[in-house]
């Protein structure tokens, strides 16, 4: 659900700069520290890429059910 938030400069620039280091949108990133800061679980697509999780349909499969 979006929702729009308005931040201070300084808040602003450091989502910013959460988000270019992370590969997120910015308003992901406003997401993943509010959801920190809470106790939240942080939705995978607020993670930088590398850390999130495969979908399940992605996953290798054993070498005698590849294709």
């Amino acid at each position: 659900m979006a929702t729009h938030v308005r931040l201070p400069r300084q808040m602003r620039e450091a989502a910013e700069a959460i988000a270019a280091r992370d590969g997120i949108a910015v308003g992901d990133a406003v997401t993943k520290v509010f959801g920190e800061a809470l106790g939240f679980p942080v939705p995978d697509y607020c993670l930088p890429k590398h850390d999130r999780k495969k979908p399940q349909e992605e996953l290798e499969l054993p070498l005698d059910k590849a294709s």
